[in-house]
């Protein structure tokens, strides 16, 4: 397999850093979404260890379903060419297609063969996104901060207070039930951290950058009023 493929803290930290520079406009919108692409990763790598294997592929395909929101995003931003990541959104907002999914725009007048007939907002994907930081912020302030907790409870807790209250009941069931059986926290940190690797130091700098990161669109969502898009 390409290593490009598998999950590397080192290109994770540098794209952080960058991010972290980068908060008030997000210029750099290709890194923003290696990054997003490179988080997906640890979860992807089920080859490595074994963990996630009894859940039947749940929360991969969950991940995997980040992946596809990076190529839409990557899609929409070749469609436009708009300035920063945070002028795109609030330009799909101007021109009130931020809260177009794909399946509702007859709903608002689009017809087949308009330029947003089947389009999907950035703005609506950008959100989902930030679900799943929220998730990632969780999980890794857990790991820091309780030394004992196993990483089933850990990744539980996080799934229900960031993920869970957007699911269907069917999916929220499903995870929950898989989650009981994700393997330990030393399992987990063979994917993500070297031997003798300082993992608290790591994860704090993951965790306080993507803090700052989800502060500050959530609260540009709840200024635009963008914060419940369909």
């Amino acid at each position: 397999m390409d290593n490009s493929q598998d999950f590397k803290l080192s290109r994770l930290l540098d794209q952080i850093s960058i991010i972290k520079g980068d908060l008030e406009k997000l210029n750099e919108f290709n890194t923003f979404v290696l990054m997003c692409r490179e988080l997906t990763k640890v979860f992807e790598t089920y080859h490595q260890v074994q963990i996630f294997m009894e859940m039947g592929g749940i929360l991969k395909k969950a991940f995997e379903d980040i992946t596809s929101k990076c190529r839409l995003l990557e899609r929409n931003w070749n469609m436009h060419k708009h300035g920063s990541l945070i002028d795109f959104i609030l330009f799909e907002k101007q021109k009130d297609i931020a809260k177009l999914n794909g399946q509702n725009t007859e709903k608002f007048g689009y017809k087949e063969g308009d330029f947003y007939f089947d389009y999907e907002s950035s703005a609506r994907t950008l959100l989902r996104l930030m679900w799943f930081f929220d998730f990632i912020c969780n999980m890794t302030n857990q790991l820091i901060t309780d030394q004992k907790k196993s990483f089933s409870s850990i990744c539980s807790e996080a799934y229900n207070e960031s993920l869970a209250p957007h699911h269907s009941f069917t999916i929220r069931t499903a995870v929950k039930a898989g989650l009981y059986t994700v393997g330990s926290r030393d399992n987990f940190y063979k994917v993500v951290f070297k031997e003798n690797e300082d993992k608290d130091e790591k994860l704090a700098l993951l965790r306080d950058t993507l803090m700052k990161l989800k502060t500050r669109l959530w609260t540009l969502y709840k200024i635009e009023n963008l914060d419940d898009l369909p």
